[in-house]
């Protein structure tokens, strides 16, 4: 055999190990599946459930509201313990209602209704998530529900941070106390304990300047209003 035969027959076998080592990583990959096929694998189930939620944030973004809504839908579905897809949902649905409720919001199939689902499935994934808790008075809130909102507010008015320099998301957790109890004032038009709540909310950062507070997407709907404007 001349070495040109020689060479030919080395590449083939090369060829052939190269081959039958790529069928087996294969094999070895699909493993679990051959067990029970119609189950995909768990880390490729949260790999694309993270290209979702990425996906789901450039729509957001790109103002691609309905490409973020079936993206979260898609993830909930991929795998529904999944709590960051839940919240990821949750929070865009939110955004999504109009302040202070429209004429459709808390109908049985208006956008109240996935909202408050979503947010349901949240909160049951991670009971003691302080965002989940501020979501879930907010959509009550938005959908006419005010009695709900003020129960659900409560959560939200226990602890306070114990440090003596608190982590920034701790003041902004505290916050978020006063400024929802405001938000719940003003939509019960009791204005004295929105002023109450909006002092509190100095009280916690004085730095707080509240003078931009009509032309924010959650109060416009008040800044016709002369009790609120004092």
């Amino acid at each position: 055999m001349g070495p040109s035969q020689g060479a030919t027959h080395l590449r083939g076998a090369d060829l052939l190990r190269v081959s039958f080592g790529a069928a087996l990583l294969v094999l070895v990959c699909l493993q679990p599946g051959l067990v029970r096929a119609e189950q995909p694998l768990r880390g490729w189930v949260e790999w694309q459930v993270d290209k979702l939620l990425d996906s789901a944030s450039l729509s957001t973004l790109e103002g691609d509201m309905a490409a973020a809504l079936r993206a979260t839908q898609r993830a909930t579905e991929l795998s529904p313990d999944h709590a960051e897809a839940w919240a990821t949902r949750a929070q865009l649905l939110a955004s999504m209602l109009p302040p202070g409720g429209g004429s459709d919001a808390g109908a049985p199939d208006g956008p109240g209704r996935a909202a408050e689902t979503a947010w349901t499935r949240w909160s049951t994934l991670a009971p003691s998530s302080h965002a989940a808790q501020l979501v879930g008075f907010q959509v009550a809130l938005d959908t006419g529900r005010l009695e709900t909102a003020a129960e659900r507010l409560e959560p939200l008015l226990e602890g306070t941070p114990t440090a003596d320099q608190p982590h920034p998301e701790q003041v902004q957790h505290v916050l978020d106390r006063p400024l929802a109890r405001a938000e719940l004032a003003a939509q019960r038009g009791d204005w004295g304990a929105l002023s109450s709540a909006l002092r509190a909310a100095q009280g916690v950062d004085e730095s707080l300047d509240l003078s931009p507070l009509p032309l924010q997407r959650r109060w416009r709907r008040f800044a016709s209003n002369p009790e609120f404007i004092k």
